[in-house]
């Protein structure tokens, strides 16, 4: 919790420090100023949102795999589940997003955050009426028609309220937000869990279930009370009117000749929907699998889950940060696959809880090297008016993967509990293969430059005028 206290505070700085455009008058300094404050209010109304949004749902993730198995025997019915959750925002994500832009990113939230009430609503009555895998189905796919609407519309939301490098700041915080809210999430309902079965004396789930509903409750009536619309009407309208233009200016071009002019951004897409393959069934499958191998449970499982979540919060916070400034993204995103193959293979081995803990750090820290590199690669080799059709066809590619992955993943598990880590450090064999082809194309744009910015020994980015890399003292070419 002082994690997301500290959030707040950076983004009420960051946002409070916004540079504005004066207009030469006190009035115009003072509309400055109120226009600043209210997006500054916004911004952090939003970011709580989303905070809270996946609070919620980091709650009921510990605790799906156990339920689900409490009906059957079948891994792989959990395999669906988690599947039709994804079908579900991979549908409507994209629609909820151009209904943003038609009515405005307020009301699509609320819709979004109403929808998340109604899907913890309905675990809650499965908990404690009706316990039928039918309603966990049910529950599970109104939580991915109503959730999807979170995401892009946050996204746009920051885009309507920031520029610059506040924007890039701010959805920083936004990732910081999703991060915070799931690390701490499944260790919540971890304890919530154990309080309902072993305090309380109930089955366990209804008490993650009800606060799950709380907090979505709590949220919709703050969104409501606080979150104010960012793109009026006029700007709706300005909105369509430029992307008609764009559309009639660059007609007969995009992004299929964009991929075939710069094949790195197709192997970078391949890269992507690999990893995500291998990575998603491992999510699935975690669960289970410690279940199968030396008893793992609700409790447990959220403290795991937790881990996962504090890596991938100190490794995208203080981490990433200055090795991106140090190395080219190509070498860091090879890197954090070499991790996540040594990670997978490990988990092999794994038959108590001590070392499954031990595993997935450098599993998270891995994931969390690979996957911003990678985006921050994508974003720099697309051109900036496809940006947007490019990253979405990736999102879409990945959003593939989620549904695939957890159907492949409890499919091999129920042959043998180590085949879908086999199968994961396969596939990034394979991507790390892919990523090699994009650290020789760094290198050679290393040295085709007028000055070398990357060293061709070590892959550390050089700075201007050097004569020797000051990590390996490699001459520079």
């Amino acid at each position: 919790m002082f994690g997301w206290m500290e959030v707040i505070i950076k983004t009420r700085f960051l946002l409070s420090s916004e540079s504005v455009e004066f207009h030469g008058d006190e009035e115009g300094k003072k509309m400055d100023a109120q226009r600043s404050e209210t997006n500054s209010k916004a911004l952090i109304t939003l970011l709580l949102a989303v905070f809270i949004d996946l609070l919620g749902f980091g709650i009921v993730i510990p605790l799906l795999p156990f339920w689900v198995t409490s009906f059957t025997s079948s891994d792989f019915v959990y395999g669906m589940l988690v599947a039709i959750y994804s079908i579900m925002q991979f549908i409507f994500a994209p629609i909820w997003g151009r209904l943003s832009d038609r009515f405005g990113r307020r009301p699509i939230i609320l819709i979004g955050l109403t929808g998340t009430l109604i899907g913890f609503s309905l675990l809650s009555v499965t908990a404690l009426f009706m316990n039928t895998l039918e309603m966990l189905f049910a529950a599970r796919i109104i939580s991915g028609i109503f959730t999807s609407a979170t995401l892009p519309t946050s996204q746009a939301y920051i885009s309507d309220t920031t520029s610059g490098k506040d924007r890039a700041k701010s959805y920083g915080m936004l990732g910081a937000a999703f991060g915070v809210g799931f690390a701490f999430g499944p260790a919540i309902g971890g304890g919530l869990f154990y309080v309902g079965k072993n305090i309380l004396g109930l089955v366990g789930y209804e008490t993650p279930a009800l606060f799950a509903s709380f907090l979505a409750l709590v949220n919709l009536v703050a969104g409501l009370a606080y979150l104010p619309e960012t793109l009026p009407a006029v700007a709706r309208s300005n909105l369509r009117k430029t992307k008609r233009e764009k559309q009639e200016a660059h007609a007969g071009y995009g992004i299929r000749s964009v991929l075939l002019e710069n094949k790195s951004i197709i192997v970078i897409m391949v890269v992507f929907a690999t990893v995500t393959l291998g990575f998603s069934a491992m999510e699935t499958t975690i669960a289970l699998f410690g279940k199968a191998r030396f008893g793992l449970d609700e409790t447990l499982t959220g403290f795991v889950f937790f881990v996962v979540g504090i890596v991938a919060i100190i490794t995208q916070g203080g981490i990433i940060r200055p090795l991106s400034k140090r190395y080219h993204e190509a070498y860091l995103a090879a890197f954090g696959l070499l991790m996540l193959i040594f990670s997978f293979l490990g988990l092999t081995t794994v038959y108590s809880l001590e070392f499954l803990t031990l595993w997935v750090i450098p599993l998270a820290f891995g994931s969390s090297i690979e996957n911003p590199t990678l985006n921050s690669l994508l974003s720099k080799k697309a051109p900036k008016e496809y940006q947007g059709g490019v990253m979405g066809l990736n999102q879409g590619l990945s959003s593939l993967m989620r549904i695939l992955g957890p159907l492949m993943g409890t499919f091999l598990l129920e042959i043998d509990t180590s085949l879908p880590y086999l199968a994961g450090a396969f596939l990034f064999f394979l991507a790390f293969l892919l990523t090699l082809l994009l650290v020789i194309e760094a290198r050679k744009s290393a040295t085709t430059r007028l000055g070398p910015t990357t060293c061709l020994n070590c892959g550390l980015l050089l700075q201007e005028g050097a004569a020797f890399c000051s990590r390996c003292g490699s001459p520079v070419e």
